[in-house]
């Protein structure tokens, strides 16, 4: 009797709850691995991380060469890049079978997890359990996050740290309230090294970084405005110190180089077009609907919906004091970067994927949402119902779009507008692994395949007897006298432009979208 008292316990505390969820997350997520192609900038990247793991063993062999590529990478920190290839080297030692490239998407997509985790103990400290895990599951579950989740080791780990960031931050917070605000206190305590450790390592992912301290000292300013200077000073100098030993393009000159770092992010120019509402734009010259419009797009409709709720919950005086402190956030979080980029503009391309490390603060609101309906809702059963009809459309989205679920929009969206040659769909060119796969089956030995694009994407999968160019790399050879494969993205509309004369003989075809085709050219084409 006594042990199934404990069980009972133990399924009912919440830990036990968040644990059911990302287990089932990380089952799917293995169990589908396969399923995802590398995308457009994955090799470069973890080249890159390889490139500063080799900075540190140059330290002790000097016969080691440093070189970070002439590329605006080294701009950009390296942090998340190197301790991920050391997990993928090492659990390919242990699981040979599995392709390093899969290793590296379960490894994104692991780290995802901790980032929900992260929020849910984030939204835990102003709202009930069920909301908490009711917002988690939601967060999880949007196919735009779950796509990305594998293919994206940019902008998912950037979200993930973060989040940590703002929550060890608060941590921290509360300590140093504790400790009536001494300084000596706040050094001798472990939450602070673990504030300044969490943003150093997000500042040494994207330079950015930095203003997930300016969140936390925002936040600061409500409690105590007059420690918030000397406060920034140790938390920002202590990140900085670990920016600093996980990146190793800084140390030949540490602060040319870290200025140079923070010029780069923000003169950034793409010199691609963006698609959006059928037209190409400038990445720096986009209408102001495009990020509102592409986050009502992307985005479930629940969402959407407990979005609203949650607004109407801040603009209610008596409820905004109750939910000061997730509001605070939510403004710092959210609401002031849109702003800037209504007011002002941004370089954005390739959707909303740039902002993913916005959208917690988004879902903190929709977190107060949920907490004021479940307050006032009594029968269990109507919040189990709320709860299903909440999460579902996320789930029912994910299989939908599979494996290419970062392309996802609503249904509400694609049930009045076009959305292929209207807006990004493949923009990452994932859809190459499937090209690869018929060409392993139909081409034959030796075959020829020239690629507008990333031609990694067709080498990485293709048969080793198949010979893959990229167009950058067309030697002069006179390729009219020979027949080859052309692979083309339809991003730019690519298939349109290349031999449009000539129909594809394949076509990854998905949600009434064309991602990519593959044309045969033969000698007298």
């Amino acid at each position: 009797m006594t042990e199934a008292n404990n069980m009972k316990k133990i399924a009912q505390t919440e830990y036990f709850f968040i644990s059911i969820l990302i287990a089932v997350n990380l089952t799917i997520g293995i169990a589908t691995l396969a399923d995802y192609g590398e995308s457009w900038d994955e090799a470069r990247l973890y080249m890159y991380g390889d490139q500063s793991i080799n900075v540190y063993q140059a330290l002790f062999n000097k016969d080691i060469r440093v070189d970070f590529g002439d590329d605006d990478l080294r701009y950009y920190g390296p942090a998340y890049f190197m301790g991920m290839s050391m997990l993928v080297r090492g659990a390919h030692n242990f699981f040979p079978q599995i392709p390093e490239i899969d290793l590296w998407h379960i490894g994104n997509f692991t780290c995802l997890q901790s980032g929900l985790v992260c929020f849910y103990l984030l939204a835990r400290r102003y709202i009930n359990v069920v909301p908490a895990l009711a917002t988690m599951a939601l967060l999880a579950t949007q196919p735009l996050i779950w796509g990305h989740g594998f293919i994206n080791p940019k902008d998912i780990p950037f979200m993930a740290f973060f989040t940590a960031s703002i929550l060890f931050g608060l941590r921290m917070l509360d300590d140093f309230e504790r400790q009536n605000f001494e300084f000596r206190r706040l050094l001798a305590n472990p939450q602070f090294y673990i504030a300044a450790l969490s943003l150093g390592i997000t500042i040494s992912i994207r330079i950015l970084g930095f203003s997930a301290a300016v969140i936390v000292l925002f936040y600061f300013a409500f409690i105590n405005i007059n420690k918030v200077l000397r406060l920034s000073y140790v938390y920002y100098g202590s990140a900085l110190i670990v920016s600093f030993l996980t990146w190793p393009f800084l140390w030949s000159s540490p602060i040319s180089n870290f200025l140079k770092s923070i010029y780069a992010m923000l003169k950034f120019q793409w010199v691609g077009q963006t698609l959006f509402n059928g037209s190409y734009y400038p990445s720096n010259q986009l209408p102001q609907a495009y990020v509102p419009q592409l986050l009502v797009m992307q985005l479930t409709e629940p969402t959407l919906l407990l979005f609203a709720i949650g607004i109407t919950v801040f603009l209610l005086p008596d409820l905004r004091k109750k939910y000061k402190g997730p509001i605070i956030l939510f403004l710092a979080w959210f609401v002031v970067p849109i702003l800037y980029i209504l007011v002002n503009g941004m370089n954005l391309y390739d959707n909303t994927r740039q902002l993913l490390f916005i959208f917690p603060g988004a879902f903190l609101m929709i977190a107060l949402g949920l907490d004021f309906m479940f307050t006032r809702i009594k029968p269990w059963w109507t919040k189990i119902l709320l709860l299903g009809l909440m999460v579902l459309p996320g789930p029912i989205g994910i299989a939908r779009f599979h494996p290419y679920e970062y392309t996802y929009y609503n249904h509400f969206t694609t049930s009045r507008r076009q959305i292929f040659r209207n807006f990004e769909t493949d923009y990452w060119a994932t859809s190459f692994k499937q090209i690869s796969s018929f060409l392993n089956v139909q081409a034959p030995k030796n075959a020829l395949v020239l690629v507008w694009g990333p031609g990694q994407l067709i080498e990485r999968y293709a048969r080793e007897d198949i010979q893959v160019k990229s167009f950058d790399e067309l030697d002069g050879m006179d390729y009219s006298a020979h027949p080859y494969y052309l692979v083309l993205t339809t991003r730019y509309d690519m298939d349109l432009k290349i031999f449009p004369e000539i129909a594809p003989i394949y076509s990854v075809e998905h949600n009434d979208a064309i991602l990519s085709v593959l044309k045969y050219i033969a000698p007298k084409d």
